[in-house]
């Protein structure tokens, strides 16, 4: 069997254990209740603030392209970020999206180390906003239900926030750069194997971000309106659901959940949110299910970007 072959079984493995656990553990008749209590008008403005939210990610994907050989349409970016989210529900969640775009911009020829050294500026962006957003609210939070959990968690948010800060000093502070580079001809100069050159390479191509550091700085701003608009939607969802939580609180809690799903630990996410969701709330009194049913509202999103980016991948199909 193909070693990737089995890493996807694994992960599909993974999805279904954690979807039959859930599935034994709810009360359906709770849930199916819940359903009909759904308010319909924030959750229709949550989908439709969803797919605007796909915009700004054009936007930042198509400045960091142009110091790159690969030129795009903010149309066509558009339109591949749909059909990425269509395979990303067959993809490991955290991953699926990335290697969706990959594929499609690169149609794996030229420019795979360009596209892969921006997939890594934005994952950093994301990761570095995420714990941002989930550190700051928890580093106040004052519920004693949370304490003991915000104790345990804090540590880990702030070494991570060390590791973005200290990624990104790297383009913006011209010593560190000039350090850090004396080491790679250092490296680059002792070993000569295909790690180190696939490994050397990816860094000559994130070294064009260091002699254009203002796109990079132009990027943080799509990406800030793209992290306005996802956290607006699933706000919205809490709403929709009548989860009333003060608006810190749901910060925390939908930064931390989509922090865990960068974690390819399973297919789309599937049961991962759920159970992260169902745990979180339960800290504030909830029933599990009312998290579970959070989740599956957050997939139902994700099927509607899927949808549309199944369509417009027929269509392409079909011109081609």
């Amino acid at each position: 069997m193909v070693p990737g072959n089995s890493k996807w079984l694994i992960k599909f493995g993974v999805t279904l254990l954690l979807l039959i656990y859930l599935g034994f553990n709810m009360d359906w008749d709770l849930i199916g209740k819940t359903i009909f209590s759904i308010k319909i008008f924030p959750f229709i403005v949550s989908c439709m603030i969803s797919l605007l939210s796909s915009i700004p990610l054009a936007i930042r994907l198509r400045i960091l392209l142009k110091p790159t050989v690969l030129e795009f349409s903010l149309i066509r970016l558009i339109q591949v970020q749909f059909i990425s989210q269509f395979y990303s529900l067959f993809l490991p969640s955290g991953v699926g999206v990335s290697i969706a775009r990959w594929y499609k911009i690169t149609q794996n020829r030229y420019g795979r180390g360009m596209f892969f050294a921006i997939t890594v500026l934005e994952r950093a962006m994301f990761l570095m906003t995420l714990l941002l957003c989930a550190g700051i609210p928890l580093l106040f939070a004052k519920d004693e239900a949370i304490q003991t959990f915000r104790s345990s968690i804090l540590p880990v948010i702030f070494f991570l926030l060390v590791g973005c800060f200290l990624f990104f000093s790297f383009f913006l502070h011209s010593k560190i750069y000039n350090k850090f580079s004396l080491i790679i001809r250092w490296i680059q100069s002792k070993f000569s194997s295909n790690l180190i050159r696939n490994i050397l390479g990816i860094y000559e191509d994130i070294e064009l971000y260091v002699k254009n550091r203002h796109l990079l700085i132009k990027a943080f701003i799509p990406h800030m309106f793209f992290q306005a608009l996802d956290f607006i939607h699933l706000y919205l969802l809490f709403v929709a659901l009548s989860v009333n939580l003060p608006i810190i609180t749901i910060l925390w809690i939908s930064m931390l959940v989509l922090l865990i799903m960068t974690i390819p630990f399973t297919i789309g996410g599937l049961g991962v949110r759920e159970a992260g969701l169902a745990w979180f709330l339960s800290l504030y009194g909830f029933n599990p299910e009312t998290g579970v049913l959070l989740g599956g509202m957050m997939f139902m999103q994700l099927c509607l970007h899927a949808g549309l980016g199944a369509i417009l991948n027929i269509l392409e199909t079909r011109q081609s």
